[in-house]
């Protein structure tokens, strides 16, 4: 290498383009899950796609009033939650980095508190936090608790399974069309089942009564289910919605989303047979900030300073602070 290639190295190895570049070599260089799933297209700029896509919709209303009539045993039991947590607070714990301020000494004490906690899908991922034995599970996915999953998330189900078999006070909570297949799992008394039919483009709805009126994430159904117990605080963390910012676009212009979870390493999915461009991956995540905020309530605190859900109030103390904050103000419950 000549004195002028030296040069030239030694200036890139300062400039934003070498940390562009190193960034997204490391990406790229994960371990890659291809995800399967129908293509999404979107053409927000046709008023003739945005009306069909809108009338199509309004197919969910048949599973809809099925489900009800001949599920209404477990959507039942969710009606008499209604204003039940009036007297205490809870928290609604995502998956995101955010997830790692938390401690289980600090979440073992808002417990004894009376506090409760809401977990979701794979919260044994975590094996510092999962310590702490949560009073709700809340899941959508059709391949947790399932037989036939794909090999990379296997292990995680058969672990995940096997800690809720061995602590058997954690309820779960999940799509009606999936509480009987649980309950022959778990037993019925620890079931409790919500309305999955969306109906995005008609209704705002976050009532788990009704079809959501928002899009299909499972830390979005466990806020509406915190919302609806109607908890005296809410608490949220793990709520980054960081997919903008972790998307990237390799040599085939394959839409790939870095994968990034606390108590986890990073991998990356392969999410090109789902979204054909960057363009339509982004409108659908513009989508999933549009929709947090149908969930506006002042009883909401997000205890991520960082998160990129601006919908609710955020922790305005230091993160190192987060114990203090969770557990401020509540009186202890005593038997």
């Amino acid at each position: 290498m000549n004195h002028s290639s030296n040069e030239k190295k030694a200036n890139l190895d300062n400039t934003s383009t070498f940390l562009y570049k190193k960034e997204n070599e490391y990406v790229m260089s994960l371990p890659r899950v291809v995800v399967g799933g129908a293509a999404k297209r979107f053409y927000p700029d046709s008023v003739l796609w945005l009306f069909f896509k809108k009338i199509n919709t309004l197919r969910a209303l048949k599973s809809y009033f099925s489900k009800v009539i001949f599920k209404w045993s477990w959507l039942a039991k969710t009606k008499q939650l209604r204003n039940s947590g009036l007297l205490v607070n809870a928290i609604v714990i995502g998956n995101g980095p955010s997830q790692g301020y938390l401690d289980a000494k600090s979440l073992l004490e808002f417990k004894s508190k009376g506090g409760e906690v809401i977990c979701v899908n794979f919260w044994t991922d975590n094996e510092e936090l999962s310590k702490v034995i949560p009073t709700y599970l809340v899941t959508s996915d059709p391949l947790i608790f399932s037989e036939k999953v794909p090999d990379h998330i296997k292990e995680k189900n058969a672990k995940l399974l096997s800690y809720m078999l061995k602590n058997v006070s954690v309820m779960i909570i999940c799509p009606l069309g999936r509480c009987d297949q649980i309950s022959k799992i778990f037993g019925k008394e620890r079931v409790l089942g919500f309305v999955d039919e969306e109906l995005r483009m008609w209704t705002s709805n976050i009532n788990p009564m009704y079809p959501r009126g928002y899009l299909s994430m499972t830390l979005y159904k466990a806020l509406a289910m915190a919302i609806w117990i109607n908890y005296k605080k809410i608490f949220i963390i793990g709520m980054d919605n960081t997919y903008s910012r972790n998307i990237y676009c390799d040599q085939e212009n394959k839409f790939i989303n870095h994968e990034i979870h606390a108590g986890t390493k990073d991998f990356s999915f392969d999410q090109s047979n789902v979204y054909k461009s960057v363009g339509d991956g982004l409108t659908e995540i513009a989508q999933l900030f549009y929709d947090a905020r149908k969930f506006n309530n002042k009883k909401i605190l997000n205890l991520d300073p960082y998160s990129l859900t601006d919908a609710f109030i955020k922790m305005n103390e230091s993160i190192d602070n987060i114990s203090d904050v969770l557990n401020a103000n509540v009186q202890k419950i005593t038997p």
